[in-house]
């Protein structure tokens, strides 16, 4: 018997975050490619992805081998929201836009989210693709505001962070306190 780890929960509940991880990267098929590249037996990634086979399950080694080889956050992603975390790369596409162009992205992902919000509103249930599809308007949200926080991070730790923010006041962005 399953031991419950949880004050108001079941164990059950506690690994949703992870089947769904394990669903969302079984929908890829990328489990053959993987297995060859790896050098894993055919029908091992598939098998210690499946939450309802019991012997098998992945060490946090293979965790981070797969999302590495894969370059896909589903199996992390859904790890973390086993335990009530939300994770975001910090290295990506956006290490070089400006602020400003941060700033508008951010205002994209959370008109987004909230439109596909406002449209599943009324149902009495939210299918698996539309949930995917709005966890992944959240993360790429979440994503570009760890990604801004970073960007401030590094001009302002530097030798010369009143340059970098000079360049971007330069370049037409407003600072608070300084328009």
């Amino acid at each position: 018997m399953a031991q419950n780890n949880q004050i108001d929960g079941s164990r059950e509940s506690v690994l949703k975050g992870w089947k769904s991880g394990c669903h969302a990267f079984a929908a890829l098929r990328l489990s053959s490619q993987l297995e060859r590249e790896l050098g894993y037996a055919a029908g091992t990634i598939r098998k210690r992805i499946n939450p309802n086979y019991d012997d098998a399950k992945l060490t946090v080694e293979q965790l981070i081998e797969i999302t590495h080889a894969s370059g896909r956050p589903e199996l992390i992603e859904g790890v973390l929201q086993s335990v009530n975390y939300v994770g975001a790369p910090l290295k990506g596409s956006d290490q070089e836009a400006t602020l400003a162009v941060q700033a508008l992205k951010a205002s994209q992902y959370s008109g987004e989210l909230a439109q596909v919000v406002l449209q599943n509103a009324n149902g009495s249930r939210l299918p698996r693709t539309e949930r995917d599809r709005i966890r992944n308007i959240a993360s790429a949200g979440i994503r570009n505001f760890v990604s801004v926080i970073n960007t401030i991070e590094y001009k302002t730790a530097g030798i010369q962070p009143l340059l970098a923010m000079g360049a971007d006041v330069a370049a037409g962005f407003p600072l608070p306190g300084i328009t």
